[in-house]
């Protein structure tokens, strides 16, 4: 597990770094019940997810630009996001 901890600590970094330009929304899948897992899975597929821990990125109009799977770096994140906001 300690890669997810790097991961979401990567992602957490980016998040401080663009909130106030970009939304950031979490799952979790560790914290789900089994009731809810129809609709993560409903989720992950809407957002080709196809393993955790995932990074989707999606413009302002709903489209999926790019998705990273495993530990992310910090900074091909940061280049796609800046592409993204011009």
């Amino acid at each position: 597990m300690e890669y997810i901890s790097a991961h979401r600590s990567v992602v957490q970094q980016i998040e401080r770094e663009y909130s106030a330009q970009v939304t950031f929304a979490w799952i979790d899948v560790s914290i789900y019940q089994e009731t809810e897992a129809d609709l993560l899975m409903k989720t992950a597929r809407e957002m080709k997810v196809q393993t955790i821990p995932a990074l989707v990125l999606m413009d302002n109009k709903g489209t999926l630009v790019q998705t990273w799977y495993g530990e992310v770096d910090k900074d091909e994140v940061n280049k796609i996001i800046e592409k993204v906001l011009k």
